[in-house]
């Protein structure tokens, strides 16, 4: 294909303007990505709902291409892992008692043939990245096919569109909404929600009230696009069209808000609006894989991140109730998330992630004042607006997780290294944290006693998770205030204490003296690239983590059959290790899990059922360790190359990958030579995997 990627990013918010010289032409031996990945009732990987998203709204979209198809009595829509296929809000944490968000509404399809709804017989379902779109065709008795079309748009509209195939004579098509207690009745978080339908000539108007304790209300709409329907008499309230035949379309458009009266939205050029906002966000960089699989599993890593990030800039690992509740922040998650945004050049989104802190600020230094120290700390498990959600604050920051505070003090300073520009908001994020951590914790140089970064209640002096944390911040905070050498001294101190937890095999463990590794070493080369970096090392590593079915984490508070994305972490530490073939095999492990439809699980318990379908942090590292196998700085300064790939694929690019020092790399891979590389920005040279050539 021919053609040009733009490569332009202004924002003026925060002083950035970065043009990368004129726009890079791509060359022709490249495949066309094909971003779809095809589900169907014959597929040999497991199916799962597949996840639509806006970072407040949120919902599981089953196989017949809607929340429910079909309400006999029998259809099939138990629960999946706990949550029905229905509409939920993450802003609910907020204002809910019980640790899970709750369901609000069931939003579906009927299709009646001879007076009977029908369920499906199959589908073929594929999902759009680049439209973030969802078309799944069904097919129904007596030859009957429709096309289903669902997105959710930025100001939280589900349109779902059904066309009609193949129709026989009287066929009717409906519209419906039910409460969710029709088929989650029985589940232990679910408080049945009391829902009021109202039926308007306009469509369907409802409201809604959940009260565990605390109470939301709100209300909703279904408006249709054609007019000639009748009120539905089956189950669930909803409207219903006669006498359908082929070629016939209509869409319902579906809203609901936690406030009275109607949800207002303007459904003129809708579908339009949501295409076009998803193909500015996709548009800063690009990725080309001979692999369709990998290929599709990059483009959805993106929608994955942008699908999650709430209007505050937070990101939750997870949105559904199974994801810890719903809507809930961990900085370590966050940052990984904010860190690919970064690398793939959605500067705007990673802004917004630093503004989140930084919305805070002010409460947070109020809080570390209240304990006697400097700087500033926030939650480490909050809701999407920053409230604090799990224990005593003031114990988790002193006695529990302050490595959270490090962690949050990289998220400025990735955004100023990354971009290659200074954010003030930034930079304050960055000092701010460097001294809550320095005032609280550092003592003679070290680390004082703190629980174990492996999660569990050991207390142990030097941690190898927190000294690895506060490094990476003091660096960072060296960067910011180079005329204060303490930070440089910081960082160096921090890094010899950490090397002090390396066992006579040459594994970093996660304090000294451990009996287990708690897979800390390749999670470490994140932190801190230059420890332990040779491949035996790794190989070493590795061994306590290996199962029989993949990668555990060796610790014994945490026991599975595999994490895929510890995969990714051994990826990323194996190609800073110029190991292209240890790495490119982890890599394609990442995956192996993946549901028909590219859902992948955060982890596989030991009997293989898999745990946190649409985990949101796996796919920030998935996307790390694939930037990461096409280019990274080295200790030299030197720009090293495709050491993420063994020379097996052929014809691959990347295009605007961003790196530390502002540095932007886009290059093209044909035939296993390099035909294309421009990078932008001071590099010490280039160091290119053998496997390749430079033409």
């Amino acid at each position: 294909m021919g053609g040009y990627l733009p490569c332009k990013l202004k924002n003026q918010q925060y002083g950035i303007t970065c043009v990368l010289g004129s726009p890079v032409k791509r060359t022709g031996a490249i495949r066309t990505r094909r971003l779809i990945m095809q589900a169907t009732e014959f597929s040999e990987r497991p199916y799962f709902p597949f996840f639509l998203g806006n970072g407040k709204d949120v919902m599981l979209m089953n196989y017949g291409g809607a929340m429910i198809t079909g309400t006999t009595g029998h259809t099939h829509n138990e629960q999946n892992q706990g949550v029905v296929c229905g509409w939920h809000k993450v802003t609910h944490k907020k204002f809910l008692k019980r640790q899970q968000i709750q369901p609000i509404i069931i939003a579906g399809y009927n299709v009646i043939i001879g007076g009977e709804v029908c369920e499906p017989l199959g589908f073929v379902q594929e999902f759009n990245v680049e439209d973030a779109t969802l078309v799944t065709q069904v097919s129904f008795r007596k030859g009957v096919k429709v096309s289903v079309e669902a997105f959710l748009s930025d100001n939280g509209v589900l349109s779902l569109t059904v066309k009609v195939l193949e129709a026989v004579s009287g066929m009717k098509i409906a519209f419906l909404l039910l409460p969710p207690n029709w088929c989650a009745g029985t589940l232990t978080y679910f408080t049945m929600p009391d829902v009021k339908h109202i039926p308007v000539a306009e469509g369907i108007d409802f409201t809604y009230r959940i009260d565990d304790g605390g109470v939301v209300e709100g209300s909703g709409l279904m408006r249709l696009s054609k007019p000639g329907f009748e009120p539905f008499s089956g189950m669930g309230v909803g409207v219903q069209y006669g006498d359908v035949e082929n070629g016939w379309e209509a869409t319902a458009w579906i809203s609901c808000e936690d406030a009275p009266g109607k949800p207002v939205a303007d459904y003129t050029g809708l579908r339009e609006k949501h295409i076009d906002a998803w193909k500015k966000y996709y548009q800063t960089s690009d990725v080309r894989l001979p692999d369709e699989e990998m290929q599709y599993a990059a483009g959805l890593a993106r929608y994955v991140l942008r699908a999650n990030q709430f209007e505050t800039g937070s990101f939750p690992a997870g949105s559904m109730p199974y994801h810890w509740g719903g809507g809930t922040c961990c900085p370590f998650d966050a940052e990984l998330m904010q860190h690919a945004m970064l690398q793939g050049g959605n500067f705007d989104e990673a802004f917004k992630h630093v503004m989140f802190y930084v919305n805070q600020y002010e409460a947070g230094e109020k809080i570390v004042s209240e304990l006697g120290l400097k700087g500033v700390a926030f939650s480490n498990w909050s809701d999407v607006f920053g409230n604090h959600k799990s224990g005593d604050l003031k114990y988790e920051l002193t006695k529990r997780k302050p490595i959270m505070i490090a962690i949050i003090g990289m998220v400025g300073g990735n955004f100023n290294n990354i971009t290659g520009k200074r954010s003030e908001e930034a930079r304050k994020l960055v000092l701010g944290c460097a001294e809550f951590i320095k005032s609280g914790f550092v003592r003679d140089g070290k680390i004082v006693s703190l629980m174990a970064g492996n999660e569990s209640d050991v207390k142990v002096e030097r941690d190898s998770w927190m000294l690895a944390a506060s490094y990476r911040c003091f660096r960072f905070a060296q960067q910011e205030d180079p005329d204060n050498p303490e930070w440089k001294q910081l960082a160096e101190n921090m890094l010899v204490e950490l090397r002090k937890n390396i066992n006579e095999d040459g594994v970093l463990m996660p304090y000294q003296d451990a009996e287990y590794t708690a897979g800390t070493m390749p999670w470490i080369q994140y932190f801190v690239p230059n420890i332990c970096s040779g491949k035996e090392a790794l190989i070493n590593a590795r061994k306590p983590m290996t199962t029989p079915w993949g990668l555990d984490s060796d610790q014994p508070s945490e026991v599975y059959r595999d994490w895929p994305w510890n995969h990714c972490r051994l990826a990323k530490a194996f190609a800073v290790a110029k190991c292209p073939q240890e790495a490119f095999k982890h890599l394609k492990q990442w995956f192996r899990y993946a549901s028909s439809n590219g859902a992948c699980p955060e982890k596989l318990r030991l009997d293989g059922y898999a745990i946190g379908y649409w985990y949101t942090t796996p796919y920030a590292v998935f996307l790390l360790a694939l930037y990461a196998a096409f280019a990274y700085i080295g200790q030299d300064g030197r720009l090293c190359l495709l050491y993420g790939f063994d020379g097996t694929w052929q014809d691959l690019s990347i295009q605007c990958l961003r790196l530390p020092g502002g540095i932007c790399v886009s290059l093209t891979v044909q035939k296993g030579e390099v035909m294309q590389l421009d990078v932008t920005g001071e590099v010490a040279g280039i160091d290119l995997n053998p496997a390749y050539k430079l033409r």
